[in-house]
């Protein structure tokens, strides 16, 4: 998603709530994931039932990883 977060905090496709984001996939469904330091993160998604850990010892080169998540938790079974 352009922008990251701020894009994503005002925006009608997602959310940030008890330090989760919400990230809306469709009409009905959003993919949830909270942001570490260091790309640290957790990736959620519901209809999938799939959860991604990603554990980070520094910054990279990845500039928004929910976005990279969402195409891995969407790729075919």
């Amino acid at each position: 998603m352009e922008g990251g977060f701020n894009a994503l905090a005002g925006s009608p496709h997602g959310y940030y709530k008890y330090l989760w984001w919400g990230y809306k996939t469709d009409t009905h469904n959003f993919d949830y994931f909270a942001l570490g330091v260091k790309e640290q993160l957790i990736y959620i998604c519901p209809r999938k039932q799939a959860v991604i850990v990603c554990f980070g010892k520094r910054w990279g080169k990845i500039d928004w990883w929910p976005k990279l998540l969402k195409q891995i938790a969407d790729s075919p079974d």
